[in-house]
């Protein structure tokens, strides 16, 4: 065997090797929610907002530094970047950003889908703009924009499986 055939091998076998090895990477998402229902504005093909409900955890933010404080009430574990705020029940009023009409639609209508399953839904990035959580009594105006990124994902195991989080959101879903 030649010396280059054996690094070759080597090189290989290396990468092979880290291939397999865990990997652990912040997670994206921006939020993750169990949807009671979803309304979107106006009906039809050519939406304007959306209005979805139920229980909600946000994605806290780094600092300018990288760092990232755990709050009290919160999930995940601040090594990784995954913490979550507290629970929130309420409302998202959204808008859809400027040409990406088609791409919203999509996910509202998988939004749409999982409303009323109890499925944990993850969407919006971690890294953007989240929206605000309303609260039932607030009327709809002045819209966010919808934080589009990896589309809409359940819980599970492409994405890391807070367990406390998923808890603490089937609770609240159960006292509607």
């Amino acid at each position: 065997m030649t010396r280059r055939q054996m690094l070759g091998r080597f090189t290989c076998g290396a990468l092979l090797a880290v291939a397999v090895l865990p990997l652990r990477a912040s997670d994206p998402i921006g939020v993750y929610s169990i949807v009671d229902r979803i309304v979107i504005e106006p009906a039809g093909s050519r939406p304007a907002a959306v209005q979805v409900w139920g229980s909600f955890s946000m994605a806290v933010p780094r600092s300018r530094d990288g760092r990232q404080t755990k709050p009290a009430n919160s999930f995940g574990s601040e090594q990784n970047g995954d913490v979550y705020g507290a629970i929130q029940k309420g409302y998202l009023y959204c808008t859809c950003p400027a040409g990406k009409e088609t791409t919203c639609l999509r996910e509202w209508n998988e939004l749409k889908a999982a409303a009323g399953s109890n499925a944990i839904v993850g969407f919006g990035a971690r890294y953007g703009a989240l929206p605000r959580v309303r609260a039932a009594s607030d009327s709809p105006a002045s819209p966010d924009e919808y934080p589009l990124n990896t589309g809409v994902v359940k819980m599970g195991a492409s994405y890391p499986a807070n367990a406390d989080l998923a808890a603490a959101l089937t609770a609240a879903a159960k006292s509607r």
